[in-house]
């Protein structure tokens, strides 16, 4: 493998050395070093999601062309943006500088962080309105959802009351508003640690594994929940919420307000459906219905706060 990346890079025309930073299920991510430069070089191992792989790194350098804050595809002596080796893809991109800021129930962000941040959401999603993509990704707004309904017996077999959270998740789903077209591409995933940032700014925003067309409140929804109301939280923080929507409507002004509550509703439902299903076969025992998103969506279901 050592030898396969060197002869890879020479695509790209530079290296010195490089070094894991992520090993996962689907991607293996290297940092590369190139004289005082430094690289992102992705490894996709499913060549299975080659569209979904084409997809984002086709939209991340959309992104990059329109000045957004993103990493930059670098393409290689080909001038194509992906290279393929073997049976896996790969994209070198541009290293993004920042700093890293963990929001939990004893680091809130600051009013002014979560406004910037609100406004950098706002921009991302007016940009990407007008991507033209011939083949969507496999992944959509509801896939985490279908990924339940898909295995009623298991969640009745392996959890405490998991039908009744089947039967949640078909309520949500028979939604007329799922019913509205997508109206742009979302990240799907805006959450303070997939971002970098320069003191009160964002700096970049990263892995783009989840995005997919769908709808903007979505995303801001899901924003709105992990940045105001982080886990092991007992409830949302009020000042955080409004300022990262008010950051938002700064850039974004009409928005749907009386759908918001839906989607905070739809995406906390939606995380908790990964975190259940990734887990139904686990263990033999049963287990309760029970996860940090699971409780703010139980939370956002009882509250008024859009």
């Amino acid at each position: 493998m050592e030898s396969d990346i060197v002869r890879l890079l020479h695509n790209w025309g530079r290296a010195d050395r490089y070094e894991i930073l992520q090993d996962g299920s689907d991607n293996t991510v290297y940092l590369v070093y190139s004289g005082i430069d430094k690289y992102i070089l992705r490894r996709s191992k499913k060549l299975k999601k080659k569209k979904d792989f084409e997809f984002e790194v086709n939209f991340i350098e959309y992104l990059s062309k329109h000045n957004l804050p993103v990493p930059k595809v670098i393409r290689n002596s080909q001038n194509a943006p992906i290279t393929y080796y073997g049976d896996v893809a790969y994209c070198l991109f541009s290293f993004c500088n920042g700093d890293r800021f963990c929001i939990d129930k004893e680091h809130l962000p600051s009013c002014s962080l979560a406004y910037n941040a609100g406004q950098t959401l706002a921009r991302f999603h007016l940009i990407s309105k007008d991507y033209y993509y011939k083949v969507p990704p496999q992944r959509t707004m509801i896939s985490e959802l279908k990924r339940v309904i898909k295995t009623p017996c298991g969640f009745a077999r392996h959890y405490e009351n998991g039908i009744n959270f089947v039967h949640e998740v078909e309520k949500m789903l028979a939604s007329p508003i799922l019913k509205n077209k997508p109206d742009c591409i979302i990240h799907n995933d805006f959450r303070a640690h997939n971002l970098l940032f320069n003191k009160e700014h964002v700096s970049a925003i990263l892995d783009f594994d989840w995005a997919c067309p769908g709808n903007s409140l979505k995303d801001l929804g899901h924003a709105l929940a992990e940045w105001s109301y982080p886990d092991g939280a007992q409830e949302h923080n009020p000042d955080i919420f409004y300022h990262f929507l008010n950051g938002y409507t700064s850039i974004f002004p009409n928005i749907e307000r009386e759908q918001l509550q839906f989607w905070i509703r739809f995406s906390c439902l939606s995380d908790a459906a990964t975190y259940f299903r990734d887990r139904l076969y686990d263990t033999a025992r049963i287990r309760p219905i029970r996860s940090y998103m699971y409780k703010k969506y139980l939370y956002f279901s009882s509250q008024n706060i859009a």
